[in-house]
């Protein structure tokens, strides 16, 4: 995907970022994903569905979150790198 993939592609498929920044002439682009666990998706609808039992509104706990930086060539706007935080 790197030296293939544009800005544009990237949010056609993606949609906007989070938030973009410019760096040396290149653009850097921030999307934000929660992670994804089975585990806590079953331990969330145990915990709605004993809170809906006893007649008691439930939100869940915040989920860890991820943040996927893609670095664009400025000129002309290829995918360089990638990296997760």
């Amino acid at each position: 995907m790197i030296g293939k993939v544009t800005r544009a592609d990237v949010i056609q498929h993606l949609g906007p970022p989070n938030q973009t920044m410019t760096v040396d002439g290149d653009d850097f682009f921030m999307y934000t994903a929660t992670v994804g666990s089975r585990t806590l998706d079953w331990a969330d609808a145990l915990s709605g569905f004993g809170a809906g039992m006893q007649g008691r509104p439930y939100t869940s706990a915040p989920r860890q979150q991820q943040t996927y930086i893609l670095r664009f060539d400025g000129v002309t706007g290829k995918l360089k790198g990638w990296g997760v935080r």
